[in-house]
């Protein structure tokens, strides 16, 4: 059981008002900063009960302090860190609208659960392309918050394998890597170092769960599938393309995963077109199994859902044609009015009749205007 108790002033400075939260290694806090006119704020303290020792607390600050230099509208950046009695702690912007768990068992919309999707992955991408990335580990709704805009951030992020260990040691449990209803079937394997797809496995159980108001295997997360388990069907009122991407990012191979940027760039079409576009194919370099993940996937070559080769593809048909038919008119136009031929002695003429040169004039000033048009519908 905790120490920490509500109306305690914890660290000579925030008066705890009410648990939100409690995991393996920390527990989170809505309290007052009483030296900042009593600012509400979340305060997150790691290893509560028995704090760390020097050298543990040292390499939780010295691997914080990659975390203060991101910076993105979909992170929850922690506004200040510090340590009380040998605990760590953060100190981060409060979030009243609470977490995503406010969506399961809401029936949320198709353009809801998207915007959730999309807002996420934006997160994840960014945290991912850092050098070195940056992998969450521990993706759930409850790591997900909901600011004043309704936005979606991403909290608890940048705690390394290395200061999950320092923790482990630090609180005697061997068994917190993650939450397991959420944990990728390869993060049960002999390799089981986290990679950007783990990520990617993490957020599709997410999903899934707001979707279907349960985990997709329980709390047994991706150990069942690399049992032999196959991924449930996504049900509710939501487009096969929506389920796709939710099944796609719950594959038992993590190179068949879309990667964070690929569904950022998915949802962030379909918002501004209310249509949905597929990647032509999903498949990934292989990885190391490190911290390091594929690059490989990228949003190209990508064609309408809803209207099969239309759309899209006959506006591509019609620039061609424009253009070709522009440089055919250029050409057959000028060579017909201005055409020349060489008589029996030596003389060149014009060798179209008046009328036939005034059509050749007019298929010129046609092909002028293809061009014209051409260039204007690029620009």
């Amino acid at each position: 059981m905790s120490q920490l108790q509500e109306d305690q002033l914890f660290a000579n400075r925030y008066r705890l008002l009410k648990r939100l939260g409690s995991g393996a290694f920390s527990e989170v806090w809505k309290a007052e900063d009483v030296e900042a006119g009593n600012l509400v704020v979340a305060i997150k303290i790691y290893a509560p009960d028995k704090g760390m020792d020097e050298d543990g607390v040292k390499i939780f600050s010295q691997e914080f302090a990659i975390v203060f230099n991101v910076s993105h509208q979909n992170l929850l950046r922690p506004n200040y860190f510090d340590k009380n009695n040998g605990s760590p702690f953060l100190v981060l912007p409060f979030c009243e609208n609470g977490s995503a768990l406010k969506l399961i068992g809401n029936n949320p919309t198709e353009e809801e659960v998207v915007r959730f999707l999309h807002d996420v992955s934006a997160g994840l991408a960014y945290l991912h392309k850092q050098n070195p990335p940056i992998i969450h580990q521990d993706i759930k709704p409850d790591n997900i918050l909901i600011d004043i805009n309704g936005d979606y951030k991403l909290t608890d992020f940048g705690i390394s394998t290395r200061i999950r260990s320092t923790l482990r040691r630090s609180v005697g449990n061997a068994h917190s890597a993650g939450t397991m209803a959420y944990m990728a079937p390869e993060r049960f394997g002999e390799h089981n170092q986290p990679v950007k797809a783990s990520d990617i496995w993490s957020l599709g159980a997410t999903v899934y769960e707001i979707m279907c108001e349960d985990a997709p295997f329980g709390e047994l997360g991706g150990v069942s599938l690399k049992s032999g388990a196959e991924i449930p069907e996504v049900k509710g009122n939501y487009s096969p393309e929506l389920k796709q991407l939710v099944e796609n990012c719950l594959a038992k191979d993590p190179w068949n995963r879309p990667t964070a940027e690929e569904i950022r760039k998915k949802t962030e079409l379909y918002l501004a077109t209310e249509r949905w576009y597929q990647n032509v194919n999903y498949s990934q370099e292989k990885e190391t199994k490190t911290h390091n993940s594929a690059e490989g996937t990228k949003l190209e070559n990508v064609k309408p859902l809803d209207e099969g080769q239309s759309g899209t593809g006959w506006i591509i048909a019609g620039y061609i044609f424009a253009l070709l038919g522009g440089w055919f008119g250029l050409a057959i136009g000028i060579s017909i009015a201005t055409g020349k031929e060489r008589t029996t002695d030596g003389q060149r003429i014009l060798k179209y009749k008046k009328s036939t040169r005034n059509h050749g004039w007019a298929i010129f000033v046609i092909g002028v205007i293809s061009m014209i048009i051409w260039n204007i519908a690029l620009a």
